[in-house]
């Protein structure tokens, strides 16, 4: 059965609405590359906001029309129990059922409950499962808005050849960032815009990472193989004599020759952009479905009169490779793919192993959405200076957050769609609409891939993009153009308003838009608290009241599991004690008490920060505890062994406390992890509390460079004899290298 998409009529004002709910779709789609990405919290927040302002309008504009419409779809029930599943992490659960669901979770949890307990602090005995609960909530409404987004082109996109406009829209776009890319990039000075700069030193286009870049070019480029393929179907159709390639020349031929500069400009600014990942997805990608072409499933090889389509198709994908092999062989790309396993492959491929060590600790349900930042160092066996945030490949870091259990909700969702969408082109036959889903397919199929060895759905405009298209495909392949106007091929449920279900419904609604909008704005009402204490110019002056903290107590108020904010404000009272000095003893350790609650706070809402622990165990020592100073540091190098920087607060505590052989211990164990730390500064701190030179050699490297600095250091203290032995002995190491410096 066909049901109208349309319905009954839409009274003038309904109809205005509704344009202008496509428009503001179309607005959040194509502004939120622009800037960077929207990885910055303030533009997360307005696409946030912006969905759920839109999600009220259409609610208005279905009571406008006396009814809410709805597309039937398994889909949505799916996507929802992904959402149910991603609260229930944050939800406290007793002891016995996060043991089961996570052992290692409840582990981590009750050792944090019982320094509490220890430092008289009320902790309670239920536990969420997720161990970042405040970076869990920021990602559940990121979710959201994405969900949202894809019910809404759903919804507003089905009525007339609006879903048409939103595929040209991306091509269109999509070719405009191509050629901006490549403008840029040719007359680049290294900065975004020719003027921010970026942080990952690999910009292209507006994104920071040429990687992301190359991966929204992945979405739109499909769209556009997929109309090029639709446009010369039905310029056959119109011209049926002579053979396929006769819109080469043809007056009427204009259509695919626009489509075909638009792919061809996306491919070669997906190329220039380096991204070996974006082009490698795209090669697989190509592949498949040229496989496909050459040996197409039996239902569609028994078609008669098709075949040009599928030489079409294979010729189309066979220029792509021949295309990327003639671009990789340039000068500028060529080196890229003879490095193909450089440092930062083989920094990929080491952080997946990690990674994947923390699925034996929490296998079901992971460690809670936005927990990788800080789970992740319990695991790293490298000694990578940079901070890991992401575990470069999309699946890795789901499975690794959300446990098996969202794997396998996340292979539901993309099975229920994959399968909705097979069984309906299967009953298509016209060639227009099978092109343009089989683009939007090459479009996610291409991006998935990718998402094996990038985090571009971290991106949020890679994101909305993906769901975009996604909602795309889904419309193509369930919209018939007939003779009665566009019909939509799923059922729609027609729910009125003047019936208990209607009510029940919209009220159910109103209050989903309402609790969305209000936890979007408290969240970043906190984030926007912490980030005006982190821009002012603050410092803490004769006793601080808690009155001076108000920044970051309105964080606290607006997110209650704001961990940051609790460790912004014990550094601050940190830094205020350190400042007293010996003279101000007495408001050092008050304000070192001060330091220590508030820290105490930050790691009952994320125990696993391994940096919270390192900071209670500066703390403590300040305050002479020195036992619970060193259950804080040896749990905080439990939860990252290779951070060097613990390693050496660690030390440096030891060695205020007189242990001098372990503090020295310590501070080699920095000295490894830290490749790049000055030895002098090392040694000058060692030498305050040990003149004892076979204690400093710890600390020295049998090269060169380390026996220079440490005979400079010896001399520069009076030792000259013995600087002069450590210079006869580099004058040996240099003629004779040894093979193992450390």
């Amino acid at each position: 059965m066909l049901f109208v998409a349309e319905g009954p009529v839409m009274s003038a004002g309904s109809s205005h609405l509704l344009r202008a709910l496509q428009a503001g779709l179309v607005l959040v789609l194509i502004v939120a590359p622009l800037p960077f990405g929207s990885v910055q919290d303030d533009w997360i927040f307005q696409i946030e906001f912006a969905m759920g302002l839109l999600l009220g309008l259409w609610i208005l504009h279905e009571v406008m029309n006396g009814r809410i419409r709805m597309a039937k779809m398994r889909l949505y029930w799916v996507i929802l129990a992904l959402l149910a599943y991603l609260l229930v992490t944050l939800a406290p659960l007793p002891p016995f059922a996060l043991g089961i669901l996570s052992r290692e979770g409840l582990n981590l949890q009750q050792f944090a409950r019982n320094t509490l307990a220890t430092h008289g602090h009320q902790a309670g005995s239920w536990f969420p499962i997720s161990l970042a609960p405040f970076e869990t909530k920021g990602e559940v409404l990121k979710i959201a808005s994405y969900a949202l987004f894809f019910f809404l082109v759903l919804e507003l996109f089905r009525h007339g050849s609006s879903a048409r406009v939103l595929y040209v829209v991306l091509v269109v776009f999509g070719t405009s960032m191509a050629v901006f890319g490549l403008v840029q990039n040719m007359w680049s000075n290294g900065k975004i815009y020719w003027r921010f700069e970026s942080a990952s030193g690999t910009p292209f286009g507006p994104f920071v990472n040429h990687n992301h870049f190359a991966g929204y070019l992945e979405l739109t480029l499909g769209l556009s193989l997929g109309m090029f393929v639709a446009e010369v179907g039905r310029f056959r159709e119109q011209h049926p004599a002579g053979g396929a390639t006769r819109w080469i020349w043809h007056k009427d031929g204009a259509r695919p020759w626009v489509l075909l500069i638009c792919s061809f400009f996306m491919i070669i600014s997906l190329t220039a952009s380096l991204s070996r990942g974006g082009v490698l997805s795209l090669l697989a990608t190509s592949v498949v479905f040229a496989a496909a072409a050459i040996f197409p499933a039996p239902r569609v090889a028994a078609r008669r009169g098709r075949s040009y389509g599928r030489v079409l198709v294979l010729a189309g994908l066979s220029a792509i490779v021949l295309l990327i092999g003639i671009l990789a062989l340039s000068p500028r790309v060529r080196p890229r793919w003879e490095g193909a396993f450089d440092e930062a492959a083989e920094y990929r491929v080491e952080v997946w192993r990690d990674s994947l060590g923390a699925l034996r600790d929490f296998p079901v349900t992971g460690a809670g959405l936005g927990s990788f930042r800080s789970l992740y160092p319990r695991y790293k066996s490298g000694n990578f200076l940079s901070e890991t945030t992401h575990a470069e490949s999309d699946y890795v870091q789901w499975t690794m957050e959300t446990g098996f259990l969202g794997l396998a909700l996340l292979v539901l969702i993309a099975s229920t769609f994959a399968r909705h969408v097979v069984h309906r082109l299967k009953k298509r036959k016209d060639i227009y609409s099978r092109s343009l889903a089989y683009g939007a397919l090459f479009s996610i199929s291409t991006m998935s891939f990718h998402n094996f060895m990038d985090f571009n759905m971290h991106i949020p405009s890679n994101a909305l993009t993906m769901v975009c298209v996604a909602a795309l495909c889904f419309l193509v392949v369930n919209i018939h153009g007939g003779r009665h106007g566009a019909q939509f091929l799923t059922e729609v449920r027609h729910i009125s308003l003047k019936s208990a279900r209607g009510v029940i419904v919209l009220v159910a609604l109103l209050l989903a838009a309402g609790f969305f909008v209000q936890q979007v704005w408290t969240h970043h009402q906190s984030l926007r608290s912490m980030d005006h204490w982190s821009r002012s110019s603050f410092y803490l002056h004769g006793d601080p009241e808690e009155s001076q903290f108000a920044l970051l107590n309105e964080a606290i108020r607006q997110g209650s599991w704001n961990d940051r904010a609790y460790f912004a404000k014990a550094m601050a009272y940190e830094s205020a004690g350190e400042a007293g000095g010996i003279a101000g003893i007495f408001k050092k350790n008050q304000m070192l008490e001060q330091a220590s609650k508030a820290i105490l706070e930050a790691i009952r809402r994320r125990p696993v920060e391994a940096l919270y622990w390192a900071a209670l165990g500066r703390i403590e020592s300040g305050l002479m505890n020195e036992e619970q100073s060193d259950q804080a540091f040896r749990h905080a190098l439990n939860l990252a062994r290779t951070n060097g920087w613990i390693h050496r607060d660690y030390g440096l505590s030891l060695l205020y406390r007189g242990d001098i052989q372990q503090g020295s211990t310590e501070l080699a164990l920095a000295r490894h992890y830290i490749p790049n730390v000055n030895l002098r500064e090392f040694l000058t701190l060692l030498a305050k509390y040990t003149d004892a030179p076979g204690v400093w050699e710890n600390l020295v490297y049998h090269t060169a460079e380390d026996q220079t600095i440490y005979a400079d250091f010896l001399a520069s203290r009076g030792l000259n004899e013995l600087a002069a032995k450590i210079r006869k002995e580099l004058q040996v190491l240099q003629t004779s290298p040894s093979p193992n410096p450390r």
